[in-house]
């Protein structure tokens, strides 16, 4: 529901060449918070630029390759990608294959500068071991049509922390010991979920008739998609915020002190990453609004170093919403809730999307949310229990 209606300024920070422009243009604001790296292909540059981009990276990389060739280099990552897919690993020489330079060709890319030294959490069986792990961070982006360079931007306060589910070592190629993302760490969910999706979810929706189905996703209707026998681990895939930085301090890791400091530069990128796209913008063309409010709900990965120094490592325009825990289903459930009505607090949203009322399609309760762009639907709310509004001005 939140992709019906939003702001093209977003774009800037969503695409992950054009985030990576904006780090080179303000490097003491939002390039602070940005692994450094190369970008190409991206649309903005001329074909001598893209070609120059790439080569420094190219000559940047053998070298680094020549002088170390154990450790991960780069992560290189194409537009437009999600999922964990796109993403490559670069060690050496010999990991940028005729089928990566294809792509580097063919695709707007950015190489983006490994982080080795990074915030781990301990393992529950050997606490000299830990596992590599990142936040995902909901943030609410609001901008009406009456005034559309006024942007609100709010932090939803439950995210997620995602762990690897593989031990972390130095220089290991395994992706599911490197790369966070929930979709390639846990694809089946935990066995709880799983036997919801058995026992209750897949039963249910195998009553549903042909044109009902075409409103799920495929995979829900194979059974051998769930994995029942899952393993329970005592360390989650996935978890809170507050449990994360919980078992940060309760492991001897870092002080209280230290993880709340982490947690207020969070909140300074997110700043800090609103702010260059705000105020006037010469070189981008004057929004459209269809509504009467631009809303726009992203998913921001933020991975800390061993100092717990927040880097933003890219900004997700249509997060995923796949749910592969109990404790995801329930957040995931609130968050869209929290949202629409904080974004719409006028609107009768336990009506709305009431399991007693006729169903209805996805623009037709946009339209009584949101009406056209010549209503003003008054001020941008404050912050609240489950979102911190951010000064972006």
């Amino acid at each position: 529901m939140f992709s019906q209606a939003f702001n093209p300024r977003v774009n800037l920070i969503c695409r992950k060449t054009d985030l990576m422009r904006l780090g080179k243009e303000h490097p003491k604001t939002v390039g602070k918070f940005l692994l450094g790296g190369f970008f190409w292909n991206n649309g903005k540059q001329t074909a001598e630029q893209s070609e120059s981009q790439k080569e420094i990276f190219l000559q940047n990389f053998n070298q680094a390759c020549q002088e170390d060739s154990l450790s991960i280099r780069y992560v290189l990552k194409v537009d437009g990608t999600s999922k964990g897919k796109g993403v490559y690993l670069l060690k050496t020489q010999d990991s940028m294959d005729s089928n990566l330079t294809r792509i580097c060709k063919a695709y707007a890319c950015v190489s983006q500068e490994y982080l080795e030294d990074v915030c781990l959490l301990a393992s529950p069986v050997d606490s000299s071991a830990g596992f590599k792990f990142d936040f995902r961070v909901y943030v609410l982006s609001i901008a009406d049509a009456v005034d559309p360079l006024k942007q609100s931007v709010y932090i939803y306060k439950h995210g997620f922390a995602r762990r690897c589910s593989e031990i972390y070592e130095i220089g290991d190629m395994n992706r599911r010991a490197q790369i966070t993302n929930s979709a390639l760490n846990n694809p089946h969910g935990d066995a709880e979920l799983s036997k919801y999706v058995k026992n209750i979810l897949f039963p249910l929706l195998q009553t549903l008739d042909e044109r009902e189905k075409l409103k799920y996703p495929s995979p829900v209707f194979e059974l051998e998609e769930y994995d029942t026998d899952s393993i329970p681990c005592d360390l989650p895939v996935t978890m809170l915020f507050e449990e994360a930085c919980e078992r940060l301090i309760k492991n001897g890791s870092y002080s209280k002190k230290e993880v709340d400091e982490a947690n207020l530069e969070v909140i300074s990128l997110v700043s800090s990453l609103f702010k260059s796209i705000s105020g006037p913008m010469p070189e981008l063309k004057a929004p459209k609004f269809l509504y009467a409010r631009s809303v726009d709900l992203l998913g921001l990965d933020i991975i800390f170093d061993a100092k717990l120094k927040p880097w933003l490592l890219e900004v997700n325009k249509f997060p995923d919403m796949n749910c592969y825990t109990l404790e995801q289903l329930r957040v995931k459930e609130k968050l869209i809730a929290d949202g629409m009505s904080f974004a719409f607090p006028g609107a009768d949203m336990q009506k709305l999307l009431s399991v007693d009322t006729p169903s209805q399609s996805i623009d037709a309760i946009w339209k009584e949310l949101n009406p056209d762009s010549i209503v003003s639907l008054g001020p941008h709310p404050s912050s609240s229990d489950s979102w911190f509004k951010v000064e972006v001005f």
